[in-house]
């Protein structure tokens, strides 16, 4: 009967990992296109995500950006 109920579940995690695939992609898309700068940092000041308003107003790839080279 566990094993039954596994197998349902299978299904059920595919559906949500695509939703959140898809809420992601959305979320990246508003970010990209919005007209702020926006960026993302974790609890350690070290950014992994700058949308491209942020890249173009400093003139930079996201490359360079990366990790604390925003401070400079």
């Amino acid at each position: 009967m566990l094993h039954e109920k596994h197998e349902d579940s299978i299904p059920q995690i595919r559906l949500i990992e695509g939703v959140i695939q898809q809420n992601e992609k959305l979320v990246r898309l508003l970010a990209d296109t919005a007209s702020v700068m926006i960026w993302k940092a974790g609890g350690n000041t070290l950014c992994y995500y700058f949308n491209s308003i942020w890249l173009e107003f400093r003139g930079r790839e996201l490359a360079q950006e990366i990790g604390t080279s925003w401070i400079d």
